[in-house]
């Protein structure tokens, strides 16, 4: 029940929103540190998409990764509302979000790192944020995350980083909305993908992984993608996955940015396990385009299990459009 759950949580909170996508991107680092605890604190990455619609509202997607305390590492994909104020002609916004947080924690033993699970639930993201807005389209952002959970740890993180603004503002300040997304000519894509994949446990153990991806470009900003992933021992699992995307193309459609959600077949082979089962596939893919059919393309999945058996597959890619 909470798999289907989280399944369609994440389905929810990657269609509803993109009628366009964000024209914002942020990436920040700091630290994070567990409620109620003195010294238990890890290192945290964020990335985030903020599309705002009118001058004082807006939305975003975000990766947050909390790092590693003692007995959990954990990350997310948290989606949130936003109300800003801006002040000094409009080149500081001052925001405050708020909404759901799935999270992906891997709890480990308090004096034995490998015994670990692998588990799943949604929490809340409580945010608050700063951006200066330069005279360029380079932006500055801090902010404070507060995430709540009823079955993990609680956490208050600080971050800090850069932003671009993907469209290109016609005043100093936020954009209030996004330009359209140029339609795809050649809507179909064929690539072949190398990489790493890494285990979500307390050894982090990494081997070879490979991917063959059909994608077809549906509209502006959706996209249905059917392929083959092989992880490599230690976790020796293989299978067909078939995914949606969303996003859109910038830059005159050299570039892409595109998030995705679909299920993976995957045959486990690992230890004689000679299982097969329906995993979760959840996805951020970018593409730059080299010539009018030829591009390269960057993919990071995160497959979800059932069995304790998470993993981030990491792929660089080359493909054909036709």
């Amino acid at each position: 029940m909470r798999r289907t759950l989280l399944l369609i949580l994440l389905a929810v909170l990657i269609v509803a929103p993109w009628p366009v996508l964000a024209q914002e991107v942020f990436f920040r680092v700091g630290d994070t540190r567990e409620t109620g605890t003195a010294s238990s604190h890890g290192n945290s990455r964020a990335f985030t998409y903020l599309q705002g619609f009118g001058e004082n509202l807006a939305w975003s997607i975000g990766y947050l990764n909390e790092g590693r305390v003692p007995s959990h590492k954990r990350d997310g994909v948290d989606f949130q509302g936003w109300t800003r104020m801006n002040i000094l002609n409009r080149q500081l916004p001052l925001g405050v979000g708020a909404g759901p947080y799935v999270y992906w924690d891997t709890a480990m033993g308090a004096t034995n790192k490998l015994i670990y699970s692998n588990d799943h639930g949604i929490g809340a993201i409580f945010s608050a944020a700063a951006t200066w807005y330069t005279d360029s389209r380079l932006l500055i952002q801090g902010t404070l995350n507060y995430v709540v959970t009823n079955n993990s740890i609680d956490t208050l993180s600080a971050t800090i980083g850069l932003g671009y603004q993907l469209d290109k503002p016609t005043r100093p300040g936020p954009l209030t909305g996004a330009s359209p997304a140029s339609e795809q000519i050649l809507k179909n894509e064929l690539t072949f993908f190398g990489g790493r994949m890494t285990t979500t446990s307390g050894r982090d153990e990494a081997a070879v992984a490979e991917s063959l991806q059909y994608r077809r470009n549906l509209t502006p900003h959706l996209n249905w993608t059917i392929g083959w992933l092989n992880e490599h021992n230690p976790v020796s699992r293989t299978g067909p996955v078939t995914q949606i995307y969303v996003g859109r193309t910038f830059l005159d459609d050299r570039f892409g940015l595109d998030i995705g959600v679909g299920p993976y077949l995957g045959y486990d082979g690992h230890a004689r396990r000679n299982t097969t089962r329906l995993n979760l596939l959840a996805s951020l893919s970018g593409s730059i385009r080299l010539t009018e059919d030829w591009l390269l393309r960057g993919t990071w999945h995160r497959v979800t299990t059932t069995y304790d058996r998470d993993t981030d597959v990491f792929l660089l890619g080359v493909g054909y459009r036709f």
